[in-house]
């Protein structure tokens, strides 16, 4: 946990990907603290634990999301495939990308008349 808290900020802010063997180097020359491959990515995740939460908490929230995201957007699509309480995919499709959808559609089969 303290590994993880060290490395909370280099996650915070960053868009690189922060490797383990880097977190050992960085670690090494920064704090002066040997610490192992094992420790560096047990450090990473309760990092990015810390800054994301949990994938359990996560997906907890997605209906909420989808619910939201359809009343926003009038004419949004979304679904979430599960299988038997394991997340599988979600589907999104936005209203106005399934208007224009429609619309090119509708002006194909037109024009093939």
């Amino acid at each position: 946990m303290v590994v993880g808290s060290m490395l909370k900020e280099q996650f915070q802010n960053s868009g690189r990907i922060y490797r383990c063997p880097e977190i050992v180097k960085d670690l090494r020359i920064k704090e002066g603290v040997n610490i192992t491959y094992m420790q560096a990515w047990r450090g990473k995740n309760n990092a990015l634990q810390l800054l994301h939460g949990n994938s359990a908490s996560s997906f907890a929230e997605l209906p909420i999301y989808c619910y939201n995201l359809e009343k926003a957007n009038p004419g949004t699509v979304t679904h979430i495939l599960t299988d038997s309480d394991r997340f599988e995919m979600v589907f999104v499709a936005l209203g106005a990308a399934v208007s224009e959808a429609l619309n090119f559609l509708v002006i194909t089969e037109l024009k093939s008349i």
